[in-house]
Formats: C-alpha cells, structure tokens, sequence
C-alpha cells in the first residue's frame, strides 16, 4: 500500500494519535547550507580576480583571521564591515562587488527553494535567519 507523503505513517505502539498535517503560519530557513550550499573558494576567487591580490593572502586577511568573528558578532555595522574588509585585503571592494561575490559563492539547493515556494504558494510566510554580518544581510535581500 501506498501512502502520500502528507499521510501520517502507522504507529501500532502508540496510543496517541498520528500528527495531522497543520498549515504553518511562518517557517524560517537560515541561508548558508541550508537554502545554498556556501563556497568560500569561490568567492575568494572571484575576489581575487577583481582586485587584483592574491587569493592565499585574501584568505589569509579575512577567513583565516578573526573578521567574521567580529563582523558576525556586531562589531561594526554594514558599512564599517565593508570598510574593515577592504583594509584588510589591502584593495577596494565596493558595495555591489562584495554583494556580487557572495552572489557567486552561493550554490542554491533546487529542492529547497521548492520547498520555499511550495509555502509561499500555500499561505505560509517564509524568512531568512542568518549569524552572518550586516553587509551580509543587506546582500541577501536581493
């Protein structure tokens, strides 16, 4: 016997009722390696390509330091973070080339944004958490 999905599976060991499937009012989904895989390599690639440094030292400056320990615990806001990477790398990066290669870093899930639009469609409302920064925040809204 088949059995959709939505249906509760048997439970002979239990006197309680299956769950019954209940609309959400509101389901949160984080970003990173949930809704999109996350590829630093990339975008320390795409980085490197557009300023002109070298990837290992871009590594160095930013992942392998304590950045987005601070960035993500509110050190600064959106613009101080922009500010602090660019001085760290040694190079500018503007707004919309930060924005572009977290862009490319992220890899989304086909199933998960499925899942996103199959609730949206439903009634449900949907949101994005993340523990990123500001500037991250600020980027994810596009």
């Amino acid at each position: 016997m088949s059995r959709s999905r939505h249906e509760p599976r048997p439970r002979p060991d239990c006197d309680v009722p299956p769950f019954e499937h209940t609309p959400f009012d509101l389901v949160l989904f984080d970003m990173d390696d949930v809704l999109a895989r996350y590829e630093p390599e990339t975008r320390i690639a795409a980085l490197a390509a557009a300023t002109g440094r070298p990837a290992a030292a871009i590594r160095a400056a930013i992942w392998d330091s304590d950045y987005f320990e601070l960035a993500d615990a509110g050190r600064w806001d959106a613009a101080g973070c922009l500010a602090e990477f660019s001085a760290r790398i040694g190079a500018p990066v503007s707004r919309a080339l930060w924005v572009e290669t977290r862009r490319v870093s992220l890899k989304p899930f086909p199933d998960m944004l499925a899942l996103v639009a199959e609730l949206k469609a439903g009634g449900t409302t949907v949101g994005l958490l993340t523990n990123n920064d500001l500037l991250a925040l600020e980027g994810s809204t596009r």
